[in-house]
């Protein structure tokens, strides 16, 4: 991937997906609000929620 897609387009800064569930720091954010029995909760996600999505599981 580094080699053929990411070197060519001169993304020195890019990570490549693992098995690890995290995203290095600088990320956007998302604050995703939705309301559970009657409760306005609000979390903080690496921006990878779409608009309909279900909340994350925490």
């Amino acid at each position: 991937m580094r080699r053929q897609v990411l070197g060519p387009l001169g993304l020195s800064g890019t990570v490549v997906p693992d098995a690890s569930p995290e995203i290095p720091e600088p990320h956007a954010h998302v604050y995703y609000r939705y309301e559970d029995a009657g409760r306005q909760e609000t979390i903080d996600s690496p921006a990878t929620i779409l608009p309909g999505s279900p909340p994350a599981a925490t």
